[in-house]
């Protein structure tokens, strides 16, 4: 059962670049819009990037999560984890508490896995959107 061989974690930027890398795990990584991409240490497994602003609503020019977007990290995520030797499930964003959190509560509800950290902080529309990409994926199954 893959709830019972995988560990989900969320971090900021800075907890992950400094992190040693794990070849049993992957990474989700999340970053603003025209921000470094971030040098991890080698050794992950896998790693998925996107980039999208920490907000939940219209602002200025900010650019909100888009449902490509979460398809994209859901497919990815939906890959991995079937993957036997997977047992990590890495999920930065720049502070660690919003998007990343977000994005960490949506995959922990769909592999049935509880997170060990506060998510009060999650982004309510990178939730939103996971958890419909996640359930998209579900009902994909075999497909993907």
């Amino acid at each position: 059962m893959i709830g019972q061989r995988i560990h989900i974690g969320f971090y900021t930027w800075w907890e992950m670049i400094h992190r040693r890398g794990n070849p049993a795990g992957i990474v989700v990584s999340i970053r603003n819009p025209g921000a470094q991409l971030p040098e991890f240490e080698p050794g992950w497994n896998a790693i998925h990037y996107e980039t999208f602003h920490d907000i939940d609503s219209r602002f200025h020019d900010f650019q909100m999560m888009t449902y490509g977007q979460a398809f994209r990290t859901a497919v990815f995520v939906e890959r991995q984890a079937r993957r036997e030797e997977i047992n990590e499930i890495a999920i930065h964003c720049q502070d660690g508490v919003s998007r990343s959190a977000a994005v960490a509560v949506a995959v922990a509800e769909r592999l049935g896995i509880s997170l060990e950290q506060p998510t009060d902080g999650a982004n309510l529309l990178v939730l939103r959107k996971m958890r419909f990409a996640l359930a998209v994926c579900r009902m994909l199954g075999p497909i993907l």
